[in-house]
């Protein structure tokens, strides 16, 4: 007697139909075609406030000014002035690198509407980049069972779609993450995580790619990487656990070349990012009550002696942003447009930081309490890891690891943590589907992530944060699934 409860060979060129594959090509098409008008309009209704701060941060790398700290003022030029920086703030708002600004630098010579429209080309070529080289690359068209989507798959206009996996991977992602509020949002605001996500996904190409030395130019990539984006030193613990030496000596090669490029050069701007990057963790770490009473004194809803006032301001000196700035001392018009301090609202949030909810139940920790909170992570994961696999994991499964560990490191340290770092899924998420398609409780579950991201059928309370906490799931059970834990199948019973 045969019991269908799941297989993935159904989903071969006899079942998935001519028909069926035309339509969600023409769906994922019309998407893709929205997405991007979406993009343009709101590149051109708004003002793209992130982009704004790293550009005017890039020009002053051309002056005697810290793009850190520098506050614009009356008499200054306009092609500094960022009119979302508050001005009562040790900081200007500026979290990029150096190595962030200085890749800018050239954009940063054109007027502001020329970059914002350029930037969003940028981001938009960016993420089918990411989609394409993963999928390029993906085990698809070469793990055992795969199905090729064969003569038939002519209709394809995608190149590089080799079996049905690779198919189902690609419209997911692009469906999923490409056509959501999260890439908007990123959009919207100018932002840069869509080219982190492009980091992992170059690095992933070269590695599983043919030609002599791709292990190290991969590791060299991320190595690069680094200086972009500090914390991706931590996907090297992928690799080590592995024992791809040429990996990781590509990647300590990428890191001393990138330091001679970007640091180098200037080794001051560095100290003062990481000043700047100081001061943002002490706003983090101001108690919950002192904030509280702080915002009221500001509100002027709080009546209180002017030497209290000075106390809170002497543990919180720069903690509360002074939403009360004046805009009558900023010109009306700043390099052609009137929209710099136009955003909009997105129902996007994505997981917080643990200390955001730690703090919630009126928990407060401290940077070390992080440290070891992110140690006896990895450890676990380093064990379990050890435990499941005897042979070595895949290159899918190493890059897998290596974005768990890189994800993890974002919630575990203290910053603040946005919607548009979902956008970073792009890397991952069609690597998760292939790697878990066996599983029909698996895909299910990520498919369902995936719908509760746009909010359908309904808005739910933290949508995007649910989301992607069955994302973290799903990749976790990628990594450490065995081979021979199949999941729900199509079985024979005699």
């Amino acid at each position: 007697m045969k019991i269908f409860i799941w297989n993935p060979a159904y989903l071969k060129k006899d079942i998935l139909s001519k028909a069926t594959r035309n339509m969600l090509i023409l769906l994922t098409a019309v998407f893709i075609l929205i997405t991007i008008a979406k993009s343009f309009h709101y590149s051109i209704e708004y003002g793209g406030s992130d982009l704004r701060c790293r550009v005017v941060g890039s020009r002053l790398l051309a002056t005697g000014h810290s793009p850190y700290f520098y506050k614009w003022k009356a008499g200054d030029s306009e092609l500094l002035l960022d009119p979302n920086a508050n001005p009562n703030r040790i900081v200007n708002g500026n979290v990029a690198t150096p190595a962030v600004l200085y890749s800018i630098y050239p954009l940063s010579k054109l007027s502001y509407p020329t970059i914002r429209f350029i930037w969003t080309i940028l981001q938009i070529l960016a993420g089918f980049a990411v989609v394409f080289l993963v999928i390029k690359r993906s085990p698809g068209s070469e793990a055992p069972g795969s199905e090729s989507l064969g003569s038939e798959s002519q209709d394809l206009k995608f190149p590089g779609l080799k079996s049905t996996e690779q198919f189902f991977a690609f419209v997911i992602v692009v469906l999923g993450l490409f056509c959501s509020e999260a890439f908007l949002y990123h959009v919207e605001r100018g932002q840069v995580y869509v080219f982190f996500a492009l980091f992992f996904a170059l690095s992933y190409y070269l590695f599983n790619a043919s030609f002599r030395h791709h292990e190290f130019v991969s590791g060299f990539v991320g190595g690069i990487f680094v200086l972009f984006r500090p914390i991706a030193a931590v996907i090297g613990l992928g690799f080590l656990i592995n024992g791809k030496f040429k990996w990781l000596y590509g990647f300590a090669t990428g890191l001393v070349v990138g330091c001679l490029l970007f640091v180098a050069p200037r080794p001051a701007l560095w100290q003062e990012y990481f000043s700047a990057m100081k001061a943002y963790n002490n706003e983090m770490l101001v108690k919950k009550e002192i904030l509280v009473k702080k915002e009221m004194i500001a509100n002027k809803e709080m009546l209180v002696k002017p030497d209290t006032i000075g106390k809170f301001d002497s543990v919180i000196s720069s903690a509360i942003i002074n939403r009360q700035t004046s805009a009558a001392s900023l010109p009306a018009e700043i390099e052609g447009s009137v929209n710099l301090q136009e955003i909009k609202t997105f129902n996007i949030d994505g997981l917080q930081t643990v200390q955001t909810y730690l703090r919630k139940l009126n928990i407060e920790i401290s940077n070390l309490h992080s440290v070891l909170l992110y140690a006896i992570l990895i450890c676990l994961l380093t064990l379990t890891y050890f435990r499941v696999s005897k042979t070595g994991f895949s290159s899918t499964k190493v890059y897998l690891f290596a974005f768990l560990a890189y994800i993890l490191a974002e919630l575990c340290m203290i910053a603040p943590r946005s919607g548009y770092n979902i956008i970073e899924w792009m890397f991952p998420l069609g690597l998760i589907y292939i790697s878990i398609k066996n599983s029909a409780i698996l895909v299910i579950g990520l498919l369902t992530a995936v719908v509760v991201l746009h909010g359908f059928p309904i808005i739910l309370p933290y949508q995007s944060a649910i989301a992607e906490s069955v994302m973290i799931w799903a990749l976790t059970c990628a990594i450490f699934r065995r081979r021979n834990m199949t999941g729900l199948h199509l079985s024979k019973s005699d």
